[in-house]
């Protein structure tokens, strides 16, 4: 899990990530991976959250080279200030 010097700023959804990860430590591994219900290993922030899986399974950290898929992830990340990630995520659609 990151650690941060006092006062430095975090962006939210780190933040809230790392919350929500503190609290459900059970599964988690030495390197930041949990075994998800399907037993694929995931990064520790998306829990098990059916959309959270489904993001980081499908997008998260894969390259972008289509111009509207790449303006919606920074139109999202506008809209993203101050909420959850899986707030934006849940709320995709309506974008």
């Amino acid at each position: 899990m990151p650690t941060f010097e006092p006062g430095t700023r975090v962006p939210v959804r780190v933040a809230s990530a790392v919350m929500a990860a503190s609290e459900d430590t059970e599964d988690r591994q030495d390197d930041g991976l949990i075994a998800g219900d399907d037993g694929r290993r995931r990064c520790w922030w998306c829990g098990d959250d059916p959309l959270y899986v489904a993001y980081h399974d499908r997008e998260w950290g894969r390259p972008v080279h289509d111009d509207t898929r790449l303006f919606e992830k920074l139109v999202l990340e506008g809209f993203q200030s101050g909420l959850a990630w899986i707030t934006i995520l849940r709320k995709r659609e309506a974008f």
